[in-house]
């Protein structure tokens, strides 16, 4: 009985833990407007460079190995930081997207609901790469794909665009009226 209770306990306490993990730490964003200031910069075409087995494969061959280690340290810890802020991207963007699945307007809150699922896997995505991309820097042979994390990432901000046009067209027809 003990042991059941206590495993039911270290369940719920793991699944909250996950819950805040998913969700962050950030304040509540009502719209897309509300962005600006909030969202960290991520250049998608440098993070993929910087995880590109081609081009590590590149470096690898014309740089002295101390020097190539050195080096490639410095790219992972720099992926990490892209890794880092797409992960707090994700949160900001997973609030904005609940605050708009509670819209009146359906299809605003179809597009804030699907925002949420796409910020929520990408912050799930880019918080596992971002350990494995840790676990990279203590054993460099480690292989790691973290490309996904642009892709999904690139969805996001895609469907943020879409929800930020709905938004706009719902306050606009709302003005007219």
């Amino acid at each position: 009985m003990i042991i059941t209770i206590t495993l039911v306990i270290f369940a719920v306490t793991a699944l909250l833990v996950i819950l805040f993990t998913v969700r962050g730490r950030s304040e509540q964003i009502t719209s897309v407007a509300e962005l600006q200031g909030k969202i960290r910069s991520v250049d998608i075409l440098a993070f993929r460079n910087l995880v590109d087995p081609q081009e590590e494969s590149y470096l690898r061959s014309c740089l002295p190995a101390g020097e190539f280690r050195i080096i490639q340290r410095e790219r992972m810890r720099a992926a990490i930081e892209y890794v880092q802020s797409v992960a707090a991207n994700s949160a900001i963007l997973l609030r904005l997207g609940e605050a708009a699945r509670l819209s009146a307007d359906p299809e605003v809150a179809n597009a804030g609901k699907e925002l949420v699922e796409s910020a929520s896997k990408s912050r799930i995505l880019s918080l596992s790469v971002g350990l494995k991309l840790r676990a990279r820097l203590v054993l460099p042979g480690l292989r790691v794909s973290p490309v996904a994390v642009s892709n999904s990432y690139e969805n996001v901000t895609g469907l943020v665009g879409r929800l930020g046009r709905l938004q706009h067209r719902h306050r606009a027809l709302s003005v007219v009226s």
